[in-house]
């Protein structure tokens, strides 16, 4: 299982791009996906690409504490 996720800048037909990156898994299988965020000279589309790798954290912490746990439960 990888966990991780970040942003990164494409150029396409010369304008450039925040692409929002990010590892998931499926049947076990471990996969990179990106989403084209926005233009990068819009400062929304950059605080935006800032919330979805914020809310991706926060998403694998409570798995990863959810994982924990039951862990725990077995000892």
């Amino acid at each position: 299982m990888q966990i991780g996720c970040g942003q990164t800048v494409k150029t396409i037909k010369g304008n450039r791009y925040i692409y929002f990156w990010w590892y998931g898994s499926t049947n076990g299988r471990s996969f990179q996906k990106h989403t084209c965020v926005g233009r990068e000279d819009n400062p929304e589309a950059r605080e935006k690409a800032r919330r979805m790798i914020l809310d991706y954290y926060v998403r694998a912490r409570e798995s990863l504490n959810a994982t924990i746990r039951a862990l725990r439960g077995r000892s």
